[in-house]
């Protein structure tokens, strides 16, 4: 009997060890975040537009917060493309549960440009 239990315990411990490595280096593809990115990148510059493709939703274990990642994403300044390697946005996972945009930071990364 309690073998069993052990057993089990070890394979939930397991799961939910190797689910937090999976979620902190590869992270969860989604589109729940697009809008936020489009809003906080337009607050920056009214004059900015942005396409997103693939934002991915990661954890940041070192700092205990999550990490909202895209990247090659086009961002227009009055029609004129930039060109970026990556956008970053990191989150309190509280704020996140109780459904608040709060940003703690927002990190763009450029590529080399004219």
């Amino acid at each position: 009997m309690f073998k069993l239990i052990y057993k089990s315990i070890y394979i939930v411990i397991s799961i939910f060890i190797i689910t937090l490595i999976y979620l902190s280096l590869v992270g969860i593809k989604t589109s729940a975040f697009n809008k936020i990115i489009e809003k906080e990148i337009i607050s920056i510059d009214h004059r900015l537009s942005v396409n997103l493709k693939e934002v991915y939703f990661k954890l940041n274990l070192r700092k205990i917060n999550v990490t909202i990642q895209t990247e090659n994403p086009k961002i227009f300044f009055e029609n004129i493309p930039i060109s970026l390697e990556e956008i970053s946005l990191n989150f309190d996972p509280i704020n996140l549960i109780n459904k608040e945009n709060k940003l703690e930071s927002l990190s763009l990364k450029s590529r080399e440009n004219s």
